[in-house]
């Protein structure tokens, strides 16, 4: 009975199968699968990996820098930073058509940040240039103030008001301004200048049919300033009318030394007698 031998394994089949292991680990590492050409290398007994270990090497720095470029950089957006492993990996993988696509958008990315940035400066630039105008106000304020100041004195209501400054009579009111404020020394006001620093009373009376009212106040004079005093006495003689002055009175008595009786008559019209001796 013959023996049965031992099976010899073609070694021709066995380096057609290694080759084609190879090939498809090739293939994976151009298209950027690095992970999957990694697995295919390590695959091939030890006695054959002599052959592929650069190839395996460039696979394993590959991957790393691809995983550092992805969640390391790019992910938190250093775009910078991304491009410089990716381009790493282009060197050793020309093929790979993703990293090439990454490059890409790290410099889209990049131009859009420079593109911000120069708008930012712009902003920064435009806010600093209207600053500057301030500048020479900050300077004039340093300077000393003038010497002297006005006060303008102005009615709101339409009652006529006589005004005195410091018990010295300056004159009568007669026009109002119902809404906003007049320039200092317009018609219609009355205004004093005076020396800056120094404190002056102003008094604003009213004079009705059987009384008058006062309103008194004081005020510091600023050097270079024109301070405005309005006035508004409509809700404190409201319905007091005042005097009219396009009438007024006659008063006619006797000088004579002795009691002699005077008739009166003014305009044609008998007014009555009088007999009443007047001294002084």
């Amino acid at each position: 009975m013959a023996g049965i031998g031992a099976i010899k394994i073609n070694p021709l089949n066995q380096n057609e199968n290694f080759e084609n292991t190879i090939s498809s680990a090739v293939s994976a590492f151009e298209q950027g699968h690095y992970d999957v050409a990694i697995a295919l290398y390590e695959e091939i007994p030890a006695s054959v990996k002599q052959d592929i270990s650069a190839k395996l090497q460039r696979a394993k720095n590959c991957f790393t820098l691809k995983i550092t470029a992805d969640d390391f950089y790019f992910n938190k957006k250093e775009y910078e930073k991304a491009k410089n492993e990716y381009e790493k990996i282009i060197i050793i993988n020309p093929k790979d058509t993703y990293v090439e696509n990454q490059i890409s958008k790290c410099k889209e990315e990049l131009q859009k940040q420079q593109i911000e940035q120069q708008k930012r400066e712009a902003e920064l630039k435009r806010k600093q240039e209207i600053r500057q105008p301030e500048q020479p106000r900050q300077q004039t304020a340093s300077k000393p103030k003038p010497a002297t100041g006005q006060l303008m004195i102005y009615s709101k209501s339409s009652y006529p008001l006589d005004i005195k400054i410091d018990g010295v009579y300056k004159g009568r009111l007669d026009s109002y301004f119902s809404s906003g404020e007049p320039f200092c020394g317009q018609d219609g006001t009355i205004t004093a200048e005076f020396n800056s620093g120094s404190n002056h009373s102003i008094e604003a009376t009213y004079t009705y049919e059987g009384g008058s009212t006062t309103q008194k106040t004081t005020e510091t004079i600023i050097g270079g300033d024109c301070i405005p005093i309005p006035l508004d006495f409509s809700k404190i003689v409201k319905n007091k009318p005042p005097i009219d002055s396009s009438r007024g009175e006659l008063v006619i008595y006797a000088k004579s030394s002795q009691q002699i009786p005077i008739d009166i008559w003014i305009d044609n019209v008998y007014k009555g007698s009088r007999h009443t001796l007047q001294k002084g």
